[in-house]
């Protein structure tokens, strides 16, 4: 069955837009149907065979050669839940959508996995594809208070750019594997993200500086420049401004080490200013051993960041250079696609 693929590929890899199409046309009357119904929650793993693209190999076979993908897992989950990010409810955003892309790795891992091709492709293409792959993958959509139809159009197309967002992902995974480069390590993303007793309103802080250095993660800002790009195309800066992507790239920016630190003391002081020393010394210590454990299981050498801090102020300090640069590299890219989208064909600026 023939397919009209999403053609706006914006940068995005040319070979990732057949399965996008897909996805994105799954999980769309998966949400609308969400919004129409009365469920308060809703979740399901979708399968999506080598029989439901095989119009890719059939009609997009060059395509298919540099992107071989059989199967598709999706855990889909919906929620309607009060949007409680005062950033957000202020510029009129009550919903969220999420993802996140599987490395590729193992079949009994979990993860997304690379096999041997299927029997039931044709002849003439597995004389050119000998593995194929397996992705596994999450998205999730929050659907707030007073949620319209005006807003739905607007959260399908956010869900449109994570959709674009994690497959960016999967084509960097999918090439490092085949060129044998070494695999992302991962660790800096998501050491410290666990709470050891800590007080709320202290870890939110903490959490929010590791959240910046996620984001400054070179292949989430790959990834992330992805979407950017999708959403400029629709959008002017100033609306660009007020979406998650462009407050937090403004934060990395503004980061400034000895301020939130300052923030963190403040908090601490409120809460029990007796146990300054013990928080401090648990939220450090327990970010060590996370990430010297999940860095254990890679091949790669414990970042010099790490190795060079001696405390959290003195972490924080030294990933303010990096977050800063990420966030200004975030923003010239910006800046780049709203020149680069406010022209028509002939380098005219339609804008003035």
């Amino acid at each position: 069955m023939s397919k009209k693929l999403i053609t706006e590929k914006l940068g995005v890899a040319e070979p990732t837009l057949p399965y996008i199409t897909i996805v994105y046309e799954e999980l769309k009357g998966k949400t609308i149907e969400f919004y129409n119904s009365d469920l308060s929650s809703y979740s399901e793993q979708i399968i999506i065979t080598l029989k439901d693209m095989s119009f890719i190999y059939k009609e997009y076979f060059s395509l298919f050669v540099q992107f071989p993908v059989e199967k598709l897992i999706i855990n889909f989950s919906a929620k309607k839940k009060n949007q409680k990010n005062q950033e957000l409810l202020k510029v009129g955003i009550n919903y969220a959508t999420m993802g996140a892309a599987y490395d590729i790795g193992k079949r009994n891992e979990n993860v997304s996995y690379l096999k041997k091709s299927s029997s039931r492709l044709p002849k003439y293409v597995l004389e050119d594809i000998k593995n194929s792959l397996v992705l596994k993958s999450d998205f999730y959509i929050e659907i707030g208070d007073n949620f319209d139809d005006e807003q739905l159009k607007k959260l399908l197309k956010d869900l449109e750019d994570t959709i674009y967002h994690e497959f960016a992902h999967f084509y960097e995974y999918y090439k490092r594997l085949e060129s044998g480069s070494k695999a992302l390590d991962f660790t800096l993303a998501y050491v410290g993200s666990k709470n050891y007793n800590v007080p709320k309103p202290i870890f939110k802080l903490w959490n929010r500086f590791l959240y910046l250095i996620y984001f400054s993660e070179p292949y989430e800002m790959r990834a992330v420049t992805q979407e950017i790009s999708n959403k400029l195309k629709r959008m002017s800066l100033s609306e660009f401004r007020d979406t998650p992507y462009g407050q937090v790239i403004q934060k990395m920016m503004d980061f400034d080490a000895e301020e939130d630190y300052q923030n963190i003391l403040d908090e601490i002081s409120n809460y029990n200013p007796n146990l300054e020393t013990s928080i401090l010394t648990r939220l450090y210590g327990w970010y060590l051993q996370d990430y010297f454990k999940d860095s254990s299981l890679t091949d790669k050498l414990p970042h010099k960041i790490i190795m060079k801090s001696k405390d959290i102020k003195t972490l924080m300090k030294k990933f303010q250079p990096r977050i800063n640069k990420a966030g200004n590299d975030l923003n010239k890219k910006v800046l780049k696609f709203v020149a680069q989208y406010s022209k028509d064909p002939f380098g005219i600026d339609l804008d003035n």
